[in-house]
């Protein structure tokens, strides 16, 4: 398969692009660790060079997860010191179990999120994360034909934890999975809050 796994140069050259890069090796080190056990010069030894990862500065993509979460146009991005913001605009629908009165409520969601380390292997590069933020709402309820729709607002928070997987076949392109709480207002008797669990995919435009 395809590996991340270029000279201690190109290694260099993607570090500079992004922070997320393994720290690589000098040049002469492998060289010298060849001399020491014999090896023929220009083989890998035991110090070899880096994977070098692509840069995933900027993503943006959609997420779809439990009633609470509903799908949403997400971005995320990353600064050089695995610091990063996300973006979520989204919308949930909640149906009443008799009546058929219903609740849509939009949410506006900035997060800031963190990676604490990378995991990479040959073919997959995981980067966990965890994070947090505030959640406005904008909500409508419909009950019955005839009465005039209920428009509230309101403001809550959120806190969650996941990771992100990159394949090294597909660069550009972020699987993530989080699970995640809410806490929101109560609106015509519908709790917006609670448990959630989400899967979201990015483009890395940059």
């Amino acid at each position: 398969g395809r590996m991340w796994v270029g000279s201690a140069a190109e290694a260099s050259r993607a570090s500079s692009a992004t922070s997320w890069a393994v720290p690589s090796t000098s040049q002469s080190e492998p060289s010298t660790t060849a001399n020491q056990l014999g090896q023929t010069p220009g083989t890998r030894g035991v110090s070899g060079p880096a994977p070098s990862l692509p840069s995933h500065v900027i993503g943006l993509g959609g997420r779809l997860g439990t009633q609470a979460l509903g799908f949403a146009a997400t971005g995320r991005a990353w600064t050089q010191r695995r610091i990063g913001a996300q973006l979520e605009l989204g919308k949930s629908t909640y149906t009443t179990a008799f009546g058929g009165a219903q609740l849509s409520a939009m949410q506006f969601a900035p997060s800031v999120i963190f990676s604490p380390r990378n995991l990479v292997t040959n073919a997959v590069w995981t980067r966990p994360y965890v994070g947090g933020g505030v959640n406005f709402y904008r909500s409508t309820f419909s009950s019955s034909p005839g009465f005039p729709d209920v428009v509230d607002s309101g403001v809550g928070s959120q806190m969650f934890g996941g990771a992100e997987l990159t394949w090294a076949n597909l660069p550009q392109v972020a699987l993530s999975a989080d699970l995640r709480h809410l806490w929101a207002p109560t609106t015509n008797g519908f709790e917006l809050g609670g448990m959630g669990f989400s899967v979201s995919g990015h483009w890395y435009v940059k």
